[in-house]
């Protein structure tokens, strides 16, 4: 937690021998079927086996190739990796821990675009446009005050709340305000 990454790094690798075997066993029909094929290709040639018998090896190495290529893209599934640049602010996974699908491993944050969403009434609605400039002070502390500005306002109300959604982002430089953190607006 708290290191900073890059968009596509590798933050676990997952054991999966199930996947790690396949792909072998698949790897290991594609060689055979390829090798197959070729044979059959040079017999053909001269006249030895039917063109129906070299189809159907070649029919049989196209197969064994894309069950070889699927094995080897779930292989990847193996690997945990970064989807943005950022830094990792929750690693949920240790080591010797069983991985459950669905589970989160790890958080990334972009602390260089955070954001602030607020429910605004419907009846401040007209008082509120975008690139609208807006203080932002933390619960803990009235004295600091950190500029920002309005980026989006929902086109639609709430119908159950009667609220509108406002997003509000802060400078990339800013560093007093965190993700998470309790902000009046």
């Amino acid at each position: 937690e708290g290191e900073r990454v890059q968009r596509g790094q590798v933050l676990a690798v997952l054991e999966n021998a199930s996947l790690d075997a396949s792909y072998e066993r698949a790897s290991a029909e594609f060689d055979r079927a390829r090798v197959n094929a070729k044979e059959l290709e040079e017999l053909e040639s001269v006249g030895a086996v039917s063109s129906r018998e070299l189809a159907e090896a070649q029919y049989t190495l196209a197969t064994a190739r894309a069950t070889r290529d699927e094995a080897e893209k779930s292989q990847g599934f193996t690997r945990i990796v970064s989807p943005i640049a950022g830094t990792v602010s929750a690693r949920d996974v240790r080591y010797g821990e069983i991985a459950s699908s669905g589970a989160r491993s790890f958080q990334v944050v972009d602390l260089a675009r955070l954001r602030v969403v607020v429910q605004l009434p419907e009846r401040d609605l007209s008082r509120v446009s975008e690139g609208q400039q807006v203080l932002l002070t933390p619960t803990y502390d009235d004295a600091v005050e950190v500029k920002a500005e309005v980026l989006r306002v929902s086109p639609v109300v709430d119908a159950a709340s009667g609220t509108v959604r406002v997003t509000i982002g802060l400078s990339p430089d800013e560093a007093t305000l965190r993700p998470g953190q309790f902000v009046s607006v």
